[in-house]
């Protein structure tokens, strides 16, 4: 990565947070961006939506003041972002996006690099690969554009008590101006538990991922895009280690969950699932993944799995 160019981006952390951050320079490192951190804004009543919409506040002030022009991209990462490629697929379409987003400044309002609950409208370019969007939220991995800024600044005006998630925000403030990759280059770490979210919504949130997945598989389908020369670069052998610290920190292990209390249209289950995007065939179980390091994964072929992570030691 020595030759080759990189693109400076915030990361929104906690200052207590530290195993996130640990988390988010394992998983970004050797990749085109240069990751910096921001000291998130802690809410007072512990309202994390709150504090997140400040932090991206204080972001885009922090930003405007150094490129009052937005000559440079303006690239956000929230802690638990998570790749869903290898780090070769990922800076290869990374880099192009990144090019393609600034010969293009002004003809869009955001970019997400992952999100839920699209409402898909067109296809903007064919490579890179990107969907424009009357709707999508979760801004896991953001490129935030001047108008995405000037909503990000409309957004701290309006009281504590009467604001929504910022990317909520940003969404109805922005109709149709959002662009969207597919297929996604990042998902909320799956077992994480969220700062804004409580853990059933956490699970909704991975569901929501796989969901929205499945509209772009659909939507570009109908759109005679042939999706397969789009797929590949399976993920190698990952560190399970912060996933294992995270879980047991949750006391998720032993613990059944009932999909009733999240919403998310799937059936009463005694072992919880946890959902993510995946490129790969026969994924071990994540016991084995965890606990033997030695054994690289499967080949690649364009699905996603689910890992049942009750049983795991």
């Amino acid at each position: 990565m020595t030759d080759e160019k990189k693109w400076d981006a915030y990361v929104i952390n906690l200052d207590e947070s530290t195993e996130r951050w640990k988390h988010i320079q394992t998983e970004f490192a050797d990749t085109i961006f240069n990751l910096n951190r921001f000291s998130a804004v802690n809410d007072p009543q512990k309202r994390g939506w709150v504090g997140v919409g400040k932090s991206y506040g204080a972001i885009v002030k922090d930003y405007m003041g150094k490129d009052p022009n937005f000559e440079k991209l303006l690239i956000v990462f929230e802690d638990d972002a998570y790749r869903t490629q290898d780090k070769n697929t990922f800076n290869e379409r990374c880099k192009k996006i990144m090019e393609y987003l600034e010969k293009h400044k002004g003809e869009y309002s955001h970019f997400q690099g992952g999100g839920i609950y699209p409402n898909l409208e067109k296809i903007e370019c064919e490579d890179p690969l990107l969907i424009r969007c009357d709707w999508i939220t979760c801004a896991t991995f953001t490129v935030i554009g001047k108008e995405a800024a000037d909503t990000i600044m409309k957004y701290q005006e309006v009281p504590d008590d009467k604001k929504d998630p910022i990317d909520n925000y940003l969404a109805a403030n922005n109709r149709g101006k959002m662009l969207v990759p597919f297929p996604h280059l990042c998902w909320q770490l799956f077992g994480m538990p969220s700062t804004i979210s409580n853990s059933d919504q956490k699970v909704t949130l991975n569901e929501g991922f796989r969901n929205a997945h499945k509209d772009m598989v659909k939507f570009l389908k109908d759109k005679n895009i042939n999706i397969t020369v789009y797929s590949g670069g399976s993920r190698k052998k990952k560190e399970m280690s912060f996933v294992d610290y995270v879980m047991k920190k949750q006391k998720r292990k032993e613990k059944g969950f009932n999909y009733k209390r999240c919403r998310c249209g799937m059936k009463k289950t005694k072992k919880r699932q946890i959902h993510i995007f995946s490129d790969i065939k026969d994924m071990k179980d994540l016991k084995d993944s965890s606990s033997n390091k030695s054994k690289k994964e499967p080949s690649s072929v364009k699905t996603r799995k689910s890992l049942n992570v009750s049983k795991v030691e």
